[in-house]
């Protein structure tokens, strides 16, 4: 009877244990690799819940955050329920949609896939126009629009936000750039030799044209630097980083995507790399919790 008993108790360990394993690796849309979470050591939010995502081996990947918020004041918009990701220097890394909660417009028609891709353009754009803007001067906006209740798009100084969801890009846009100013930006440094000082284009060449095996963290600060070192402008950068995209993983690939549509001009090779990288397709399938990737 004992040895039923612990054979019992040992099959239970294994079920649970295995179920955890399974969680832990589809939790992210974009790694898929052993980790930890800790919390993030900045306490200057007490009520903060941002959590610092590290490898097996302890070095820091990215953060994430559980969000649950409002996103209108005018009750025609259900509460928004995701989680917001950044990468170690504070930017904008992802976002995570539950498959059975997705993000709704005015009228609660849900987000589709353009309207996700189109949600995390926005995200992914730390000069956006809605820095300037605040709640009340949204919703004149939102009344001018004569079918503004059926979905109107909305611009704000030329930046297009999701129709009908313009409240939507407005409260995620502010709470990952506030959260940018909060987040933990004394990691241990982890700085390559030499990203302090500048580089000329021939020593970016040399180190962008070996990364697939550069861990995340370093490809991180590597594409940061190069980013305030207007180095990411050039052709040249763009079309390396670009050109093997397939063989990277998918957290290399988010963080090119990221840094490179962030720059003011992005040319038309590279774009089209990025457009037919399937991985990178993807990626945005699993971050918006859909069975077809955005276009």
């Amino acid at each position: 009877m004992k040895i039923l008993i612990l054979s019992i108790l040992a099959l239970l360990f294994f079920a649970e244990f295995h179920t955890k394993g399974t969680q832990q690796k589809e939790q992210f849309p974009f790694y898929k690799n052993e980790f930890s979470m800790l919390p993030a050591t900045n306490k200057e939010i007490a009520d903060d819940s941002t959590m610092l995502v590290v490898d097996r081996a302890q070095n820091p990947l990215f953060y994430c955050r559980n969000i649950f918020t409002e996103v209108c004041s005018t009750g025609e918009c259900k509460p928004a329920e995701l989680t917001l990701y950044w990468d170690i220097t504070g930017n904008f890394l992802g976002l995570s949609i539950p498959e059975k909660k997705p993000l709704t417009k005015i009228g609660h028609e849900k987000f589709n896939k353009n309207d996700y891709y189109q949600l995390f353009t926005v995200l992914n754009n730390p000069f956006s126009k809605l820095k300037e803007t605040d709640e009340e001067k949204l919703v004149r906006l939102n009344a001018q629009k004569t079918d503004a209740t059926s979905g109107a798009t909305i611009s704000v100084k030329n930046e297009t936000l999701v129709a009908g969801g313009a409240f939507t890009c407005f409260t995620l846009w502010n709470i990952v750039y506030h959260k940018k100013n909060s987040l933990v930006m004394n990691i241990h440094e982890t700085i390559h030799p030499g990203f302090k000082n500048d580089k000329n284009t021939n020593d970016w060449k040399t180190y962008f044209s070996d990364i697939q095996n550069t861990h995340p963290n370093e490809l991180t600060i590597a594409l940061n630097t190069a980013d305030q070192q207007k180095v990411l402008r050039k052709f040249s950068i763009q079309t390396l980083l670009t050109e093997k995209l397939q063989n990277l993983s998918p957290i290399q690939i988010l963080l090119i995507n990221n840094y490179l549509n962030r720059q003011k001009y992005v040319y038309p090779e590279a774009k089209e790399e990025l457009k037919n990288c399937k991985k990178l397709q993807e990626i945005f399938k699993n971050m918006a919790g859909l069975s077809v990737s955005p276009e």
